[in-house]
């Protein structure tokens, strides 16, 4: 056993953080509105993210270590936001979303003697995130007066990011002939998408509702250059199918039946190269559907 300095050992964060806010809402013309927001947000590591220790990951991922000297990232957010409201339930609704990120944390990777693979997380100068985002909700007895229990939603996003690579990384990666200065922000899909059908019928007591959720491909490990050059790891676009059932029984109680993943896909990373867009996976498996039953008294 030996003795390890608590600053070597440890990792502690005391901050204070100003975090205002400033809202506008407009009524153009009645039921159609346009709203503006600005914030200033923060992002805190996580503690897996700030202690320095090894961490390992059991489905074939680099093993993780994490880094006491990261950094708050500081957050300031766009939004401006145009809904129609037609009716009550129902919404159409476009927005656009803008965000400048200070001191965004990223994973790089890095291989040590014996070629154990790691990932560590790195404070980036600044990252910036662009997107449109579409919403629509809407009751159905606008088809049929039979239909008036059942409500479709879907909601899409397409969105672009990128972080700043910090001057030594540029640098280390000019040296094997890779001339880049940014890279997509850590975990931000390209694009989502959302659909749903519901139906709730408030005199049996009944509602069912089905979930789809399509998620774009997003960067989970950005290449470094080591002893080795070390590539991107990339999650691979994956779509999920989730059913919600629940019952009211009499005055007090409530049964509700959930199945998560119902397609059960596949869920894949990748090493991609920047010179090279073909894909090398890394790891491939399936969750497995997930049931639920439960009860729930209230009085």
């Amino acid at each position: 056993l030996v003795d390890v300095p608590d600053s070597e050992a440890g990792a502690q964060l005391k901050q204070w953080d100003l975090l205002p806010a400033l809202g506008a809402v407009w009524e153009i013309i009645p039921k159609l509105y346009l709203r503006a927001n600005w914030s200033r947000t923060i992002a805190r590591p996580t503690f897996r993210e700030l202690a320095p220790v090894r961490t390992f990951e059991f489905l074939g991922a680099d093993q993780f270590v994490g880094n006491p000297d990261l950094r708050i990232s500081q957050i300031e957010n766009y939004d401006l936001r145009l809904e129609w409201f037609r009716r009550p339930g129902d919404v159409l609704a476009a927005s656009v979303f803008y965000k400048e990120i200070t001191d965004p944390i990223e994973l790089i990777s890095f291989v040590i003697t014996g070629g154990s693979r790691f990932a560590r997380p790195l404070n980036y100068p600044e990252g910036k995130v662009f997107g449109v985002e579409f919403e629509v909700r809407q009751r159905l007895d606008i088809l049929a007066e039979w239909l008036a229990d059942f409500t479709i939603g879907a909601n899409a996003a397409w969105i672009t990011s990128e972080v700043t690579l910090p001057a030594d990384e540029q640098a280390n990666l000019r040296g094997i002939g890779i001339n880049t200065s940014t890279r997509p922000l850590l975990g931000q899909p390209e694009y989502l998408f959302n659909a749903n059908l519901v139906y709730d019928n408030s005199r049996t007591g009944t509602a069912v509702g089905l979930f789809y959720n399509l998620t774009g491909e997003k960067l989970v490990v950005g290449e470094a250059v080591s002893d080795n050059y070390n590539p991107n790891v990339f999650e691979l676009p994956v779509g999920t199918l989730d059913l919600s059932i629940e019952q009211k029984i009499g005055a007090n109680w409530r049964v509700t039946f959930r199945a998560k993943n119902l397609t059960n896909p596949r869920f894949e990373r990748a090493y991609r190269v920047t010179w090279d867009s073909a894909d090398i996976i890394q790891s491939s498996y399936r969750r497995g559907v997930d049931l639920s039953l439960g009860a729930t008294y209230t009085w």
